[in-house]
């Protein structure tokens, strides 16, 4: 598959051919190690790239590692968090659970995935996705078990598919999928056993 690419570095990259000019590294503008694109040209992509060594999205230790020379752990966070840029996620990279709601809304298109979660198993409130015009997945989610309010995906018309939420087996509120034009099919419910509210499933064209 044919990874993204960004535009106006491959037009820099062009404007410097046979001159004596350098282009800027991966990490240099906000949002660039966790946007799946090689802004630099050099093959190597988002956290792979030396470039974003220091970024939050890609210094997170892995979880259970017991080594002493790792610089983050898993640790509970405190609160609600409204998430609208890559760059946001940040806040809850270390985050195993949240004491609040996840809302993460008005992504700017050309996000079209969500960083790696791993630490993150429980949500106390609210989990919602509305209106990211260019997200087609949330498998950053991976490790998600609970939500102890809605879980809510709204307007979110590129998202293909929810198998980021297949650890997911309880909901404490109402499970809603609404808008979502490109949704495919739900089979990241498939082991959720326990929905406390109701289950709302509306205007998403492609479901069989």
């Amino acid at each position: 598959m044919t990874r993204p690419f960004s535009i106006q570095r491959g037009l820099l990259a062009l404007a410097c051919l046979g001159l004596a000019c350098t282009q800027p590294g991966e990490g240099s503008q906000a949002g660039e190690c966790g946007d799946g694109a090689d802004n630099d040209a050099n093959g190597l992509y988002d956290c792979d790239d030396p470039g974003c060594a220091t970024s939050p999205l890609c210094t997170q230790a892995p979880i259970g590692d017991d080594d002493d020379s790792a610089t983050a752990e898993c640790v509970p966070c405190t609160g609600s968090y409204n998430i609208y840029s890559l760059a946001d996620f940040a806040s809850v990279m270390l985050c195993e659970s949240i004491s609040g709601s996840l809302l993460i809304e008005d992504m700017d298109a050309s996000v079209t995935s969500i960083p790696q979660l791993t630490c993150l198993r429980r949500i106390d409130g609210e989990l919602q996705f509305s209106q990211n015009a260019g997200l087609r997945d949330i498998d950053g989610l991976a490790n998600l078990e609970s939500v102890g309010d809605d879980l809510r995906l709204f307007f979110n018309t590129q998202l293909e598919h929810i198998d980021g939420l297949a650890s997911v087996h309880t909901v404490g509120g109402t499970v809603a999928v609404d808008l979502s034009y490109s949704l495919l099919n739900v089979d990241g419910y498939a082991n959720l056993s326990t929905i406390d509210e109701d289950l709302h499933i509306y205007d998403n064209p492609l479901l069989e």
